[in-house]
């Protein structure tokens, strides 16, 4: 309870900081004024293409879970997605328990296992995450000085010594030492003669979780349908940057500024890291960083770019908010309907 509220007290800082940071400076007389003045008429094609990325992510997952007699319903996953991004908007992380403990109950699964894959699907995107941050910031900004006012100095110093040849290849091969180890782990703990009694209480006591939560983490390896989970991470992405564009059309910033598909894809990337910093929902950090993105890279005026910033995280947010109370009892009735005709059968 305590590292709970710790938690949330921790991200209501963070936040609180950063959106002191984004606003600060910024009249709010021009910010509001440029608000009224856009058409919301985008908003309709921005839900759709946000909760078709959800639907996919949730695809995605199913690939990832392993099941005994038929797999988990698509609906049930769907709204354990809508669901967990819900809970990130008071709790930071939160919810990605929350969405393995509303799936495990709804379909009979093992919610030790399922957040293992959770994990297994943030370590994907964030090895995804990383690769489009070294490809903006090494191949469409390659100015040391730029980045150095986009991200302050400190952090792209950090993200440079990163990104150094030795580290990478460091990380190459202590990645699949990682991995070995772990799989070495999961064999040790299934056997069930050991030398020492000791150890074999033990090794039955992390058998009861730590097996499922391991197999979780290492469902890559049943995976069998590589391409069309390479797909669906594709189009995942692909969708984030198109919930970036979208909005630019609405804010006039394509003609003003001439900002495309690449200034969406290098907006959505910097506006990644502020999302995965620990806000509630990424309140503050994504707006700072959507900001100095749009600010400094592109010269859009200040007030403009926070507009854009608040404009769209309150979109993002509505969407979540109203979609997923109607998602979950969709689900709920469908449950309900299948078990009845289950039963009648």
């Amino acid at each position: 309870m305590r590292s709970t509220v710790r938690n949330i007290l921790l991200s209501l800082l963070v936040g609180g900081l950063f959106l002191w940071l984004a606003i600060r400076n910024v009249p709010f007389d021009l910010l509001f004024g440029y608000m009224q003045g856009i058409s919301y008429g985008w908003i309709i094609p921005y839900s759709v293409v946000a909760l078709l990325s959800h639907f996919l992510r949730a695809e995605r997952w199913r690939l990832l879970i392993r099941h005994e007699n038929k797999p988990p319903a698509r609906a049930s996953l769907f709204a354990g997605v809508m669901f967990g991004y819900l809970v990130n908007y008071a709790v930071p992380r939160l919810g990605e328990i929350s969405r393995c403990v509303y799936v495990a109950k709804k379909e009979d699964l093992s919610g030790t296992n399922l957040v293992g894959t959770v994990i297994l699907e943030r370590v994907i995107d964030m090895l995804i995450m990383l690769i489009l941050i070294a490809f903006v910031g090494l191949v469409l900004i390659s100015d040391p000085e730029v980045l150095s006012m986009l991200l302050g100095e400190e952090t792209r110093a950090r993200l440079q010594s990163l990104l150094h040849l030795r580290y990478l290849m460091a990380g190459l091969v202590a990645l699949p030492a990682l991995l070995l180890l772990g799989y070495v782990f999961v064999l040790l703990i299934r056997k069930n003669e050991t030398a020492s009694p000791m150890v074999n209480k033990v090794l039955n006591q992390l058998r009861s979780g730590g097996a499922l939560f391991m197999d979780g983490l290492f469902a890559i390896r049943h995976l069998r349908q590589w391409p069309y989970f390479t797909g669906l991470t594709i189009l995942i992405w692909a969708g984030y940057v198109i919930m970036a564009y979208i909005p630019f059309v609405a804010f006039n910033l394509h003609e003003d500024y001439g900002l495309g598909l690449e200034a969406a894809l290098v907006i959505m990337t910097i506006s990644s890291v502020g999302v995965a910093l620990p806000s509630p929902g990424g309140i503050g950090t994504y707006h700072w960083f959507v900001r100095q993105g749009l600010l400094v890279l592109y010269g859009v005026p200040a007030a403009n770019a926070l507009a854009y910033a608040f404009v769209t995280h309150a979109v993002m947010m509505g969407v979540v908010v109203v979609t997923t109370p109607v998602i979950l009892v969709w689900n709920k009735g469908l449950k309900r309907k299948n078990t009845n005709r289950s039963a009648n059968l």
